[in-house]
């Protein structure tokens, strides 16, 4: 999410709150099962980027997997907010080192 937070479950034993900066991996392999869904009962701002990715032949049909990363690298962009500049979070490879 990139405002509010959101809560997964799933059927591997997983039950957490995600929130700005932290990033959780799912690989559905053969098979999961899994909610997300706001916290609260009032209507909340939520912003969030989820994206699905398909997964090649010999890897499709394997186990269910879940990663949670909550220490996501952040890179400054000339030189940062206090600057004028922005901030960028590595979600997935290497970026400025």
């Amino acid at each position: 999410p990139l405002v509010g937070e959101v809560r997964h479950r799933d059927n591997l034993g997983n039950d957490v709150v995600v929130s700005r900066g932290v990033l959780n991996l799912m690989t559905s392999g053969a098979g999961i099962a899994h909610s997300e869904y706001s916290l609260g009962e009032e209507a909340v701002p939520l912003d969030a980027l989820q994206l699905w990715v398909a997964l090649p032949e010999t890897r499709r049909h394997g186990a269910a997997e879940f990663e949670r990363h909550e220490n996501l690298p952040t890179v400054a962009l000339d030189g940062g907010p206090d600057a004028g500049g922005a901030t960028a979070t590595v979600v997935v490879g290497d970026f400025a080192g």
